[in-house]
């Protein structure tokens, strides 16, 4: 059975990593001269803070997706708390059949009991940047660049 879930770093740290690594190796193209290297202090102090929630997709008690997200309060409009897409994965065989869908409705309604007003995804992935726009309906807000220095 699936169930999505909000989990904390510290009891599935170990659990995670490999998953983690899976999501890189999709990214590993965009970032030809950038080494995976999960920082689990940083996310360790996020999550002290209050701005980091994980979210796991399970099945029969497996992880097979995860959505890492960091809330932000807006820097230009301090009504708005801004829930920044960190990491969003859900391996191949769960793709199909809305289950990574279903999964993303779960995290935006529970950032939403948090105070969320918007949701961010960063991707250079044109398969997921279509999914979500055809099928989670989020719109194209910002174009972003990016120069290695």
């Amino acid at each position: 059975m699936v169930r999505f879930k909000l989990e904390q770093i510290d009891e599935i740290e170990d659990e995670i990593q490999p998953l983690l690594a899976e999501g890189w190796q999709t990214l590993s193209e965009s970032y030809p001269d950038s080494i995976f290297c999960y920082n689990v202090q940083l996310y360790r102090d996020l999550a002290a803070n209050g701005f980091l929630r994980i979210f796991t997709a399970r099945d029969d008690g497996v992880m097979f997706g995860y959505v890492i997200v960091m809330l932000i309060p807006h820097p230009h409009r301090t009504d708005d708390l801004v829930a920044v897409v960190d990491a969003f994965y859900v391996q191949p065989p769960y793709r199909p059949g809305g289950t990574a869908l279903r999964f993303l409705r779960y995290v935006e309604n529970t950032i939403v009991d948090d105070g969320a007003r918007i949701i961010t995804v960063a991707t250079q992935d044109a398969i997921l940047g279509r999914w979500l726009r055809s099928c989670a309906h989020y719109r194209e807000a910002d174009t972003a660049f990016e120069r290695r220095l």
